[in-house]
């Protein structure tokens, strides 16, 4: 019984002193809410003060000037159109390793050192395809323009957003473990 009354007192308590403590911080804020009364705002002092700090006001024609302001698209890139264009996908068959990145696959062999020099790459599902200079790999229309001792360069082409073409050359290694079984 004892103990109830403890808590109940402690219930109290804490009730009252957080009236007591909302009571005090509306005393403080009310009275900041009126309007400008007051000696400090009647005097000419203050109110060369506050028009010194406050900001120019705007005159009533570049207000209008504002009002009128309508958007010109002329000259200006579509906000809505991504910059990576897709191409309309043509009706002449592909060749199977334009589904995939050229970061996806893997050159496994070279034969470099002949008339016409070729290369086997990797699909990502384990398919090995034979290339040639003059192969299409990859999903950025790339093309095979050198193939030497343990590399293939393949030169994509990309189209930005202002539909510009831009080419980048990408260079495939073959990857063989060491002796250690480390890749090189």
């Amino acid at each position: 019984m004892a103990r109830n009354n403890k808590m109940e007192n402690r219930r109290s308590r804490w009730s009252w002193g957080c009236a007591a403590a909302f009571a005090i911080a509306m005393i403080a804020i009310l009275p900041g809410c009126g309007g400008s009364e007051g000696p400090a705002s009647d005097t000419p002092a203050a109110t060369d003060e506050v028009a010194k700090t406050a900001p120019a006001t705007k005159t009533v024609q570049e207000a209008a000037l504002q009002a009128e302001y309508r958007y010109e698209s002329a000259n200006k890139p579509d906000p809505f159109r991504p910059f990576i264009l897709l191409r309309e996908s043509s009706k002449v068959a592909e060749s199977p390793l334009r589904r995939y990145d050229l970061a996806q696959l893997q050159l496994t062999a070279v034969v470099w050192n002949v008339e016409l020099p070729k290369a086997m790459v990797a699909d990502p599902t384990g398919r090995s395809h034979v290339i040639q200079i003059g192969s299409d790999i990859g999903k950025n229309r790339g093309i095979v323009t050198n193939i030497g001792d343990r590399e293939v360069r393949v030169k994509e082409t990309y189209i930005d957003y202002l539909g510009h073409e831009s080419q980048k050359s990408v260079t495939l290694k073959i990857v063989q473990p060491d002796l250690y079984g480390e890749e090189s």
